[in-house]
């Protein structure tokens, strides 16, 4: 882990972006191993579910080194390549695999 004095001090003069994508970098730093789910067509059956009732609903998925939580919508299935559009807070959208869904919940 890579822990560097100087940094915080520097943060004041930084863009917000910058800051945000600086607390990414070290938040992947926590690295959390990827748990085995359950059954693919399960999970497969929720996310059509929450794409066809259009609420928000509350996602847990594995993004890579961590297990996320958002709040959103499913915007669109493309089952093809397995994956699915996410859109959280107002324009944010993140495109997920199948196999990276932990839980949905509504």
């Amino acid at each position: 882990m890579h822990q560097d004095r100087g940094s915080i001090k520097w943060t004041s003069l930084m863009l917000p972006e910058h800051v945000e994508e600086l607390q990414e970098i070290w938040k992947e730093d926590y690295y959390e191993p990827k748990q085995i789910t359950g059954d693919l067509n399960e999970v497969l059956e929720q996310i059509n579910q929450a794409y066809q009732i259009e609420q928000d609903v509350n996602l847990c998925f594995y993004n890579g080194f961590r297990y996320e939580h958002l709040h959103g919508k499913v915007i669109s299935i493309d089952a093809t390549n397995q994956h699915f559009q996410f859109k959280y807070h107002q324009r944010s959208y993140k495109q997920i695999s199948f196999t990276a869904v932990k839980r949905i919940d509504f």
